[in-house]
């Protein structure tokens, strides 16, 4: 079992919503120099059901909104991310009175296989994800993310400067590139290129100083890397032998998906409820002593919003649809 697959679920039902917090709870919308120590830093969690819980669901008593978190990019340590799914749980069960359980993983394959084995309700996965396994593992739109706010990502190619002005070649590292056949159909959709190699790495922006060294031609970015470059401790050293090939814009954010039948159902409008509050409850809830003083202060999700690199949720994307036709796996 490696670290990055830590199969530890963690749980939360609508009776265990009340309990405190006696952690520091986080601010939301932490600046971008946060963000770049979180980028530069690499698992997943998962817990079982307690028989109670498995007797009730088999007898129709509640349903569940079980939900997984697969970001194959992301740095985050197991124990923070499984803290901030927990959080997310405990909120979601919270505010719509169902038993809910969540999982996070880093790890693309040992996701994919787990989530054939044991589909969860719903999800949010990454844009990769979503478009090498949107057919096999069923899964349907129903929302999307807010990456620092903006409806829609973007991926960056930064080359080094001698390779500037030519077309995309050689090898490139990024965090966006894990699946690297729908990676290529992004990258290079209406352009040339020659022969590219895409590896998927959790720590892009440490790449950066590796460009032009043991073959490495370039890294790919996407928005909030771009945008945390500018923090980066050494970045003159760094941007000065770099240079921007090219940008892809207007790519889909990370997707909120269902998994199966019921994406039109009623439990989906119970779900988007669910996160327009957690989202409101960021917001409002600006200091950790706020929290502990009420003992029915909701849980802080702003640690799950920061997992999930968002600022808000919004409508599925329309372009996912043509997009997974163009570029997608199974």
């Amino acid at each position: 079992m490696t670290e990055e697959w830590m199969l530890e679920m963690v749980e939360s039902c609508p009776e265990h919503g009340q309990e405190r917090l006696g952690r520091s709870q986080r601010a939301f919308g932490l600046g971008l120099a946060l963000l770049v120590l979180i980028l530069v830093l690499g698992g997943t969690a998962w817990a079982g059901q307690e028989p109670a819980e498995a007797e009730e669901e088999a007898a129709g008593v509640e349903s569940t909104l079980d939900f997984m978190v697969v970001l194959p990019g992301s740095p985050e340590p197991v124990a923070q991310a499984r803290e901030a799914v927990n959080r997310l749980a405990r909120f979601v069960a919270q505010a719509t009175g169902r038993s809910v359980r969540g999982g996070f993983s880093n790890d693309p394959e040992q996701a994919a296989q787990r989530l054939k084995e044991d589909p969860p309700r719903w999800g949010v996965v990454s844009l990769g994800f979503y478009l090498r396994y949107a057919g096999a593992l069923h899964m349907t739109p129903i929302g999307s993310t807010r990456p620092g706010g903006h409806e829609r990502d973007a991926w960056y190619v930064l080359v080094g400067a001698e390779h500037e002005g030519e077309e995309l070649s050689g090898d490139y590292r990024g965090s966006v590139l894990f699946f690297p056949e729908q990676a290529a159909c992004l990258l290079l959709h209406g352009r040339h290129g020659g022969i590219v190699g895409l590896h998927g790495d959790r720590s892009p922006l440490m790449a950066l100083r590796r460009v032009g060294q043991d073959g490495l031609s370039g890294v790919v970015l996407d928005r909030l890397q771009y945008e945390a470059m500018e923090h980066l401790p050494l970045q003159e050293a760094v941007t000065e032998k770099l240079r921007l090939l090219y940008t892809v814009s207007e790519l889909p954010a990370a997707p909120v998906v269902w998994f199966g039948a019921g994406a039109d159902g009623p439990e989906v409008a119970r779900l988007s409820g669910a996160l327009e509050a957690a989202l409101r409850q960021a917001r409002q809830q600006t200091s950790a002593q706020d929290a502990m003083d009420s003992a029915t202060a909701p849980p802080d999700v702003s640690m799950a919003l920061e997992l999930l690199r968002t600022r808000g949720f919004g409508p599925a994307d329309p372009l996912l649809e043509s997009l997974r036709r163009r570029c997608g796996g199974e």
